[in-house]
């Protein structure tokens, strides 16, 4: 959602770490390669599976939150960290 973004680019900006942080909406699968690796990325929503093509993204030590589905209904929030 671009409204969504939109107010998340403008409250990093007001926080001054705008310049540190990128904001995109797109397809999760893709991530955004032409900007990795990353320290963090957070997602706003829920994954099915695992994030692979996220995780592959982060740098080492980097950090992956996210929300994921577990049946149900229901979802744990998960926090994958890249090791070795």
């Amino acid at each position: 959602n671009s409204r969504l973004a939109d107010a998340i680019r403008a409250r990093l900006a007001a926080a001054g770490i705008g310049g540190r942080a990128t904001v995109r909406t797109g397809p999760l699968a893709e991530g955004c390669p032409d900007l990795a690796p990353f320290d963090a990325i957070l997602v706003n929503g829920a994954v099915e599976m695992r994030p692979d093509g996220l995780l592959e993204q982060l740098a080492p030590s980097g950090r992956l939150a996210c929300l994921r589905r577990v049946g149900g209904g229901v979802s744990r929030a998960v926090l994958f960290v890249r090791s070795g």
